[in-house]
């Protein structure tokens, strides 16, 4: 019901103000976490990706790659590359530090790529030898805690004896879950006392998963964006 009144508000803002000069497809987040590794404490090294779509445009969106570390019940972020669309010259001439569309292109499968990898534990870059050194990360070893299993929501509050309302999972950039609509839930790891959460909204009850999430479009004040791919963790008490 939550969402079908922001769905409805949403198309009551479309009718009555010029928004559909600019916006030619649906607002988007994607907030995205690929677990590499757990240390001996149970804390989890994962990849990071994260770009939003505020207005709906055709347009190349800034993508944020990086690493982050859940524990003790908090996401730490370590941003490590930025691809900026602000760089594409287009044209035949290109200015010093600019770069062509096919180049923006080739850079954001190469680092879509990375995210989706481990990483080589024997040619670390320094930032990610500091934090491997900090939190004791030693090798990829998360394979062995990946599950991949979908579960209706009623089920996976009795099994887990979790109350969703008080527990909130939590994402990149400090967003947290809002409401489930009785999706049913994806769990991408289980970790024991800590849940990866796959949530994602396209419209689609089959395939449509966990919880909508606080992040907000900026426009007009901030309403919900239309469709997510969201990772959450979620902690579990002992």
């Amino acid at each position: 019901m939550e969402r079908l009144f922001y769905t409805n508000f949403l198309f009551f803002l479309l009718a009555f103000y010029p928004f559909t000069a600019f916006a030619t497809g649906p607002s988007y987040v994607h907030s995205e976490m690929n677990p590499v590794s757990v240390n001996d404490k149970g804390e989890i090294l994962c990849r990071t990706r994260f770009v939003k779509n505020d207005n709906g445009g055709h347009s190349y969106q800034r993508i944020e790659y990086g690493l982050c570390v859940i524990s003790n019940g908090k996401i730490i972020e370590f941003r490590t590359k930025t691809l900026d669309p602000g760089t594409i010259e287009y044209g035949s001439d290109k200015s010093k530090g600019k770069i062509t569309e096919d180049e923006y292109l080739k850079l954001t499968k190469h680092w879509d790529w990375i995210f989706k990898t481990g990483l080589d534990f024997g040619k670390l870059s320094k930032q990610q030898k500091q934090i491997c050194e900090q939190y004791g990360f030693k090798e990829n070893n998360t394979e062995n805690f990946k599950v991949n299993k979908k579960i209706r929501l009623s089920d996976f509050k009795k099994e887990r004896n979790v109350d969703l309302k008080k527990d909130k999972q939590l994402a990149l950039k400090g967003a947290k879950s809002v409401f489930y609509d009785n999706r049913q839930i994806h769990i991408s790891y289980d970790f024991g006392n800590i849940l990866i959460l796959n949530n994602t909204y396209r419209e689609d009850p089959d395939m449509d998963t966990g919880a909508s999430f606080s992040y907000k479009s900026p426009l007009f004040g901030g309403i919900e964006y239309e469709y997510y791919r969201i990772t959450g963790a979620l902690f579990l008490s002992d």
